[in-house]
């Protein structure tokens, strides 16, 4: 089911729907097109509503990234070992995600020392370099705050993906009610010519005269 069997059947149903007197147009071409339009509106109806669900993810998410900035604090940290690679994921390797951690110390407000295992960018940073890294209010490290970039991204993210399933399922859906509504419509032409075929053969030119 494409593009092109949905817009031939928003045409059709366009057609169906013009208040012009057509002596062609049954009525199951009027109730299918009616419930055509039915799906239009509830796909154009998704759009806002879309709109206030990411509207909302975003905020929700907002007072997360507030609530971890307020918990977590940033530190200096220093390397005291080579960072070792993880691998999360199977398959492909686009499928893969690969991570970095490795063995770090550093000083609080006091001066007293901690350690702990950190995630960093990237394998490239060497023992004795300096890295930071977000601690909680007991001193152990964390992941990193939620950003505000990630946050917005998030939300757009959820709004465009409710929008397009919205879309696609609008779509199959026109496409399948155009489908069942031609079933019913050969069915009927088939009883009614059944009837007629006789009437005709018998006027035909072996009945004639």
């Amino acid at each position: 089911m494409g593009t092109g069997a949905v817009l031939g059947a928003l045409r059709w149903a366009a057609q169906a729907l013009r208040p012009k007197r057509n002596p062609l147009r049954r009525n199951l071409d009027r109730w299918t097109a009616a419930v055509m339009a039915l799906l239009v509106g509830l796909a154009l109806a998704s759009v806002p509503v879309a709109a206030a669900v990411g509207s909302g993810m975003h905020q929700r998410l907002g007072e997360r990234s507030a609530a971890q900035h307020a918990e977590r604090t940033p530190v200096t940290a220093r390397l005291v070992e080579p960072a070792r690679m993880t691998i999360l994921g199977g398959g492909s390797p686009q499928t893969q995600r690969v991570l970095f951690h490795a063995p770090v110390t550093w000083r609080d407000a006091a001066g007293r020392p901690h350690g702990g295992w950190a995630e960093i960018s990237s394998a490239a940073v060497a023992v004795g370099d300096e890295v930071e890294v977000w601690v909680d209010d007991r001193g152990a490290v964390v992941a990193p705050p939620l950003g505000a970039d990630r946050a917005l991204a998030s939300a757009i993210s959820v709004g465009v993906l409710l929008v397009f399933g919205s879309g696609v399922c609008c779509g199959v859906a026109l496409v399948l009610v155009r489908r069942v509504a031609d079933a019913r419509a050969h069915r009927a032409w088939a009883r009614e010519w059944e009837v007629v075929r006789p009437r005709w053969d018998h006027r035909g030119p072996a009945g004639a005269g």
